[in-house]
């Protein structure tokens, strides 16, 4: 799933169509269902961990791609039609479904923290100190590199900056008109969204308009205007295409597009994004999670069967371009020796869950005042606009 499908507003729901043969409506006293949202291409991943989760426990196991809206997918949970599992939620969605009353608490006994990447993706999980999903997988963005452009990976921001710059005009480019990949810059100087007080949020204090956050939007500032290197305007596949057709040095995404750049046959390598100013780069990242319906009549054994498809579909996730979270396949040879899989598991080392609050809806509207400060306009002023934007749209939110 590529991060549009994270930042964007809820979107489970209602069951339109089945991918397979007989999932009947009705659901017997040994019979699962799990919804789904994972791509279509990675369903099949799914539905032979669940066979084979089925044949080891004597149950029947249906799963159902599902496609539409949250008031569906509330309607539907809400009777005798909706899922016990779904499995391939955005860990941002979570506080949306627990207002709904829609998740069961995850027992200690599935918190198996010690066997995952990081504890950050757990916490992306949890709502004020308690657990809702299990951790499938995650996304976050590193720097791709033209290497018959680029003789050494920069290892710093200042040095890709000097090495763009002495190409000239369009050497760097990414979507700078996605604020995703664009809280990068102002988090890794210090900025925050909301502050993060023990396992609460603080949605009062929005670090959108502190020093280190203005200094990362002048960077961004910089790129076009100062430097030239991209377009105020600039969208992810005008970036792409001209990174695949070699007119740019430098891109920033996620591991959405190894597959294409391979197929191309482009020269490619990935690295973290560089420091700034001495700082690790600190990306956003989303993660891909499962849960059971606080309305399911079958709590012990979907929790027991979401807790097994989540390993057993790691090694075929993979295989489909997903960032594994477990230990035990991040510890395979064909992962480890990865180059590309690998600068995102050191991203993932810095990067930061989107918070996974409702308020969050609020940050995305004010956020694109970004454009203004792309088009030359007073840092400071966008700065203090974006955050009073924010604090407005939170009142509205909780009228």
């Amino acid at each position: 799933m590529k991060k549009k499908g994270l930042l964007a507003a809820l979107m489970v729901a209602l069951v339109t169509t089945s991918l397979f043969t007989g999932c009947g409506k009705s659901k017997g006293a040994d019979q699962l269902t799990i919804w789904t949202k994972l791509p279509e291409k990675e369903v099949p991943v799914l539905q032979k961990a669940a066979d084979k989760w089925a044949e080891k426990a004597g149950k029947k196991v249906n799963v159902i791609r599902d496609d539409g809206d949250f008031q569906a997918f509330l309607q539907a949970a809400n009777s005798s039609q909706g899922p016990d599992i779904y499995f391939g939620s955005a860990h941002n969605q979570l506080a949306s479904y627990q207002k709904a009353g829609l998740l069961t608490e995850i027992p200690e006994k599935y918190i198996e923290k010690s066997k995952y990447i990081n504890d950050r993706v757990w916490d992306a999980v949890s709502l004020e100190g308690k657990t809702y999903a299990i951790p499938i997988s995650f996304e976050t963005t590193a720097l791709y590199y033209n290497k018959d452009l680029v003789k050494e990976a920069p290892k710093t921001m200042e040095d890709l900056i000097k090495l763009a710059a002495a190409k000239g005009k369009n050497s760097f480019q990414f979507n700078i008109t996605d604020q995703y990949t664009d809280l990068g810059f102002p988090l890794t100087n210090g900025g925050y969204i909301f502050k993060k007080e023990g396992d609460k949020f603080n949605v009062n204090d929005i670090g959108l308009a502190n020093e280190g956050a203005k200094q990362g939007f002048k960077m961004l500032q910089d790129f076009v205007v100062k430097y030239k290197f991209m377009p105020a305007d600039i969208k992810g596949d005008i970036a792409l295409t001209n990174f695949k057709e070699g007119k740019t040095m430098f891109y920033i995404s996620g591991p959405w597009d190894i597959a294409g750049l391979k197929e191309k046959g482009v020269n490619f390598g990935v690295i973290e994004i560089p420091s700034i100013a001495g700082k690790p780069f600190t990306p956003m990242s989303g993660v891909q999670c499962g849960f059971v319906s606080a309305k399911s009549s079958k709590q012990d054994l979907a929790l027991e069967c979401l807790n097994y498809l989540v390993g057993e579909t790691q090694q075929g996730l993979y295989e489909k371009g997903k960032i594994p979270v477990t230990k035990e396949m991040l510890n395979k040879d064909e992962v480890k020796k990865n180059e590309y899989v690998q600068a995102f598991v050191n991203s993932a080392k810095n990067a930061i869950p989107m918070p996974n609050i409702e308020e969050l809806n609020a940050v995305w509207k004010p956020m694109e005042n970004i454009q203004r400060i792309l088009k030359g306009e007073d840092v400071n002023k966008v700065a203090k606009d974006i955050v009073d934007g924010i604090k407005k749209g939170i009142q509205v939110q909780n009228q």
